[in-house]
Parts: C-alpha cells; sequence; structure tokens
C-alpha cells in the first residue's frame, strides 16, 4: 500500500470506519492537496501529484473516487487515465479555479477555491466510462494477431507460440519486460519456435511466418496501414506506466476489425484491457487466459471483467484458437 494514505499518517486526520469509500486526490500544488486531505475525515483518502503516480496508484487500489485538480487534467495521458480509471470501477471529477479548455465534455467540473467545503467534490455527480455491448463474435481465421503479457508472461508466450506454424498470421506482441532483457527474450522465443522472431522496427512489412516484438521501454509497438499493414513505433509519454504498452497496441489493431485476432495473458495490473475490448467491439476475435492457468490473474481478469473478451481460455489452448479465429477451440466458452 502506498505509504502516503493519510489516515494513518497524518494526526489530524480521524481514524475512518473499515468501510469507508477510497478516495484519491490528484493535485500537483501541494497545499491544495494537503488540505483537502486533511479536511476528508470521513473517507479514507490517498493522494498523488501527478497522473503519472496516480495510473499505479490507482491499479493498486482501486479507489472509488478520483477528484483530478485542473493542473492534473491537463497532463498527457487523461484519457488514459479515464480508461484505466472505468476499469477499476473508480469514478472521476475534475476540481479547481478554472476549467480546462480540452476537458472532455462528459466529465464533472467541480469549481473549487482553497477554503472551499472538500464535500463539494464528494456530492458532485461523477463521471464513469461505460462500455459498449460487444458484437456477437465473428469466428474467422484472423489476417494478423496481436497478443500481450506482463508478470510470468515470456514463459507464457513460448507456450502459445510453440502451436504457431512456419506461415501463421503475422503476430506482434507487447511484454513488460526491464531494460536490457528485450534481446535475450527474442533470442529465447525464436529458438522454441517455427516461425521467425525479430524486434520490431518502424515501417516493418507484416509478413506471414514473422512475430514482431515491442523493442524497448521508450515507445510503443503499434499497427498502421490500411492496405499493408506494418509495424509503427511511436514515442511513449513519460506520464504512461507501462511502456510498452498493450493497450497502445490493441488499439491500433482495433482499426482492422474482424481481421485481427488478440489475446491477453497474464500480468500485473490492466493494461490491455480497455485495447482488447475495443478490438471486440471492432468485430474482432478476442481471448484472456484463465486464472488457473497465469502466473498473476491481473491484465486477463480485468479484461475478463469488463466482457472484453469472447473466449476465456487455458494456457495450451490460446495458440490454436489464435491460428483458428475460436472456430475449433473454445466448445462453449464463447461470451
Amino acid at each position: 500500500m502506498n505509504p502516503r494514505l493519510c489516515p494513518k499518517d497524518c494526526p489530524e486526520v480521524p481514524q475512518e470506519p473499515s468501510d469507508a469509500t477510497l478516495i484519491m486526490i490528484v493535485d500537483p500544488e501541494s497545499e491544495r492537496r494537503r488540505r483537502l486531505v486533511a479536511n476528508l475525515d470521513r473517507s479514507r483518502v490517498i493522494d498523488a501529484i501527478s497522473l503519472h503516480e496516480a495510473y499505479s496508484l490507482a491499479e493498486e487500489t482501486r479507489p472509488s473516487l478520483v477528484a483530478l485538480s485542473e493542473r492534473a487534467a491537463q497532463e498527457p495521458g487523461l484519457e488514459m487515465f479515464l480508461q484505466l480509471a472505468a476499469l477499476v470501477g473508480a469514478s472521476c471529477v475534475v476540481f479547481g479555479n478554472r476549467p480546462p479548455s480540452d476537458l472532455p465534455s462528459q466529465v464533472q467540473w467541480v469549481p473549487y477555491s482553497l477554503g472551499d467545503d472538500p464535500r463539494k467534490i464528494l456530492e458532485s455527480k461523477p463521471y464513469r466510462v461505460r462500455t459498449t455491448a460487444a458484437p456477437a463474435p465473428q469466428m474467422r481465421k484472423p489476417e494478423i494477431i496481436v497478443i500481450g503479457a506482463s508478470t510470468g508472461g515470456i514463459a507464457a508466450i513460448e507456450t502459445v507460440l510453440a502451436s504457431f506454424t512456419a506461415e501463421c498470421p503475422p503476430t506482434l506482441i507487447v511484454q513488460h519486460i526491464r531494460p536490457g532483457f528485450v534481446d535475450s527474450m527474442v533470442e529465447r522465443l525464436e529458438r522454441g519456435s517455427a516461425p521467425r522472431v525479430v524486434k520490431a522496427t518502424h515501417g516493418a512489412l507484416l509478413t506471414r511466418g514473422t512475430v514482431f516484438v515491442a523493442a524497448d521501454d521508450k515507445s510503443h509497438l503499434t499497427l498502421t496501414g490500411r492496405q499493408q499493414p506494418r509495424c509503427a513505433i511511436v514515442p511513449a509519454p513519460d506520464c504512461v506506466i507501462h511502456r510498452p504498452s498493450v493497450d497502445a497496441l490493441f488499439h491500433s489493431a482495433a482499426d482492422y476489425g474482424p481481421r485481427v485476432c488478440a489475446a491477453i495473458l497474464t500480468g500485473m495490473g490492466a493494461d490491455g484491457a480497455a485495447g482488447l475490448a475495443a478490438i471486440r467491439a471492432a468485430g474482432g476475435t478476442t481471448i484472456a487466459q484463465d486464472k488457473k492457468s497465469s502466473t498473476v490473474y491481473g491484465m486477463p481478469r480485468v479484461a475478463a471483467e469488463m466482457g472484453a473478451a469472447m473466449a476465456i481460455l487455458p494456457l495450451d489452448r490460446i495458440g490454436a484458437a489464435l491460428l483458428s479465429g475460436l472456430e475449433s477451440s473454445v466448445e462453449g466458452k464463447v461470451q
């Protein structure tokens, strides 16, 4: 738990009941943030100084309400943060002296000055992202495969690729990994796989029998090119906690609709769930690893809970399901 969980650390705040709502205050202005935290004496409060910090804290603590100051709401990555908030079940409001000009129209704005009662924020009507109903499953063999994974993912990806043939559809993979270890991961996957496994480069054309792996933690691997799909390496803002991002890849893949089959594998957090939902909504085929076979049932759990996955499968069946587009691999598991 974050050391700045305030009821324990601020002596002026009475101990709250155990069932109190968890509120996150995100504000770079330290004095206003301190006063807000100190005066919210009937709730558990956690604070962050930036969207970057708030992103990881929201994944860890799953707050019920997130109150963003107008300065925090102007930081890069707001839309991605709002998606994460929806995934963890948090509502959002933005408060301050003057609303940002580019504030999403759905977000509730709460005028708030330094001496105002914090209950103005708590009693507002917060913004909550709603996911749209997914279309009926599209059972067809994919032209492009995309895979995302984190903790325990390298071994999981090995298992999936063991089912792939040397002429498999072009496949793009994002694996959260520490800097300096991508080369050894690519070599390991290459040794155990029939298709060619390479580090993705900007502009590389997608070809059958090739697996492209996100190359570093400074950029995101995405897809571009409607007629001739190719890899696009785009800068990753510092405010984004996951670099490379599974969501960035999946959201770009959603543009290809039914041509895509996607899988989200074992991993901590929520990265990839919103992107998987976007692929499903666009008519693509989506799969999540099941709890029993996952090293950490975080990313696939969030995807399953929000209805992003058409099928929840054990790891040893995901490779065949990706190649077939679920045609012969689910037997009653389609959601």
